[in-house]
């Protein structure tokens, strides 16, 4: 069975992308809102890994990242944070937070599966 990867973007097109360097090696599944996922994710579908988004409406990622971190049955989850915004003013708050990694968009497909494998190497 592959590992199970939620991503979470407002943008579909990201979902496209992502899915298509990662679709051969995990399961993909897709949320369009921060909410959207945190509620999944309390439905007890728990992924092996999250890769979100960081500006969405109303719920964004960092709002994500830390209720996860705060919920003792996901907290284990490792959460990498994808984001246009330029890293170094957003690094530190994600990974205090509990973040996992912080990736800039666009990005390069092998970066991301290099960057995402030692976190679903144990699943």
């Amino acid at each position: 069975m592959k590992p199970k990867i939620l991503i979470v973007d407002d943008q579909p097109e990201v979902f496209t992308v992502i899915k298509m360097y990662l679709g051969s090696s995990y399961e993909t599944i897709y949320q369009d809102t921060g909410l959207g996922a945190f509620e999944e994710l309390s439905k007890g579908n728990i992924p092996d890994m999250i890769l979100s988004d960081i500006k969405m409406p109303d719920y964004d990622g960092y709002e994500l990242l830390v209720n996860i971190k705060q919920n003792d049955l996901l907290r284990e989850i490792p959460v990498v944070m994808i984001s246009n915004l330029e890293a170094s003013k957003e690094r530190g708050r994600f990974m205090s937070a509990g973040a996992s990694d912080y990736l800039e968009k666009p990005f390069n497909g092998q970066e991301l599966k290099t960057r995402i494998a030692p976190y679903l190497q144990a699943v």
